[in-house]
């Protein structure tokens, strides 16, 4: 149970990252 959830927070954790790398490549930073 409390793997399933690390699991999934993980996997949640990383679409975050990915997401902010996307809007870091969008910025003309």
């Amino acid at each position: 149970m409390v793997y399933s959830a690390n699991a999934n927070n993980t996997s949640h954790l990383r679409t975050l990252v990915l997401v902010r790398i996307k809007s870091s490549k969008a910025l003309p930073t």
